[in-house]
């Protein structure tokens, strides 16, 4: 039971670093950069959590905001990478 409790907040704190790093890409994207978008995301997992009654470090965000870029990247592969270079030609 314990087990299965620990999987489940797990895994909502992921769909919460996921809407967080998707809501960052799709509204500041060409605006905020870097350490910027690590920020945003942290404070919108930060007050997603704080909604849900859910514990986060912030190392515990900074390592699921690392986890869901890597998984984005791996979903959507290619489509990625040319979307990151045609943001980066915008910004020139």
């Amino acid at each position: 039971e314990k087990m299965r409790r620990i999987q489940e907040e797990l895994n909502t704190k992921r769909e919460i670093a996921l809407l967080a790093v998707r809501v960052v890409e799709q509204l500041w994207s060409g605006v905020l950069h870097g350490p910027e978008k690590v920020n945003k995301a942290s404070k919108i997992i930060s007050a997603y959590a704080k909604k849900y009654g859910l514990s986060i470090s912030p190392q515990e965000i900074e390592d699921l905001i690392e986890w869901a870029v890597r998984t984005m990247k791996d979903e959507f592969g290619e489509n990625w990478a040319a979307v990151t270079r045609k943001n980066k030609t915008k910004m020139v």
